[in-house]
């Protein structure tokens, strides 16, 4: 178990300090990326359990999850060998945050990530992980983003998504210019387009997809286009829960329970009956929901 002291509050800010416990294995890796051409970082946190793969928010870092406590929350689950959580840097800086850049190599830098995450974080995570399980992969934010941009275009390799949040539209990032590349890492584009006999429909039917956002304060975009996902989600009979929480949910801060039922075709190998994912985000701290999956 870890423990947590709150701070003072400064203005409108609420500071919150988590400290992990020494019993908690966390590993740091630092490698360079031959399909990014830099130096990147990683965060293993805990030795077994079900893997999830976390991206961070916008222009974030692997230390995300750690810095708004996240790996504090879910502490108990990491320390008992339940959940394993690798986390990644990201280059939204480079790609969907750079307004300033030529949209060509922006679009290039995303499907380059998509790549160091395919071919160069992924076996690691699988080396590390010793449960024999395919990972969730999880984000909020323009995480979120990149979560269903790695889980729809390579299904096969995960058990299930779980979205907060995110923006599901490039022309918000690039303003209706596209190229293959954006074409490729834009969901709203490529399964609008996607045959209703594709491979990857039943592929998805056999996993758990999770949208999720709120309908409050800076959650307008996020809820309009996961709306239209939603729509074609329906259209090709692919079943993703596409979940819109209240206008009390601004900048969806979240604490997500998943009943026991969720993934239980390996709950019985890794014990676990729950499990919580922790955002919180800016000022805003949301008290715990409890979702049903089913």
């Amino acid at each position: 178990m870890v423990e947590s002291q709150e701070g003072e509050a400064k203005g409108n800010i609420e500071i919150f300090e988590f400290f992990l416990a020494d019993a908690m294995k966390r590993e740091y890796i630092e490698h360079y990326s031959n399909s990014l051409g830099k130096q990147m970082h990683m965060c293993i946190y805990g030795h077994a359990g079900v893997p999830l793969l976390g991206f961070p928010t916008q222009d974030s870092n692997c230390h995300n999850y750690e810095d708004f406590g996240i790996i504090y929350h879910l502490s108990d689950f990491i320390e008992q060998g339940r959940i394993q959580i690798v986390t990644v840097d990201s280059v939204d800086e480079e790609s969907w945050s750079c307004e300033n850049g030529i949209p060509s190599w922006r679009s290039a830098r995303q499907e380059q990530y998509h790549n160091y995450i395919i071919e160069e974080v992924y076996p690691i995570l699988m080396q590390k992980n010793t449960s024999n399980m395919l990972p969730i992969v999880t984000g909020p934010s323009l995480g979120a983003n990149q979560a269903a941009i790695t889980f729809l275009r390579r299904p096969e390799l995960f058990s299930g998504l779980i979205a907060l949040s995110g923006v599901y539209n490039s022309d918000y990032f690039f303003h209706g210019w596209c190229d293959e590349n954006l074409y490729k890492n834009s969901p709203e584009r490529f399964l609008e387009n996607m045959p209703a006999d594709h491979p990857y429909i039943r592929l998805y039917n056999q996993k758990k997809i999770v949208f999720c956002v709120g309908q409050g304060a800076w959650e307008y975009d996020g809820a309009q286009t996961l709306r239209n996902l939603k729509r074609i989600f329906d259209e090709k009979k692919i079943n993703a829960w596409c979940d819109f929480w209240g206008s009390d949910v601004s900048r969806l801060v979240l604490v997500v329970y998943t009943a026991s039922i969720f993934y239980s075709d390996f709950i019985g190998r890794s014990g676990l009956t729950f499990l919580d994912v922790v955002w919180y985000s800016d000022t805003i701290r949301v008290g715990e929901r409890l979702f049903s999956f089913f």
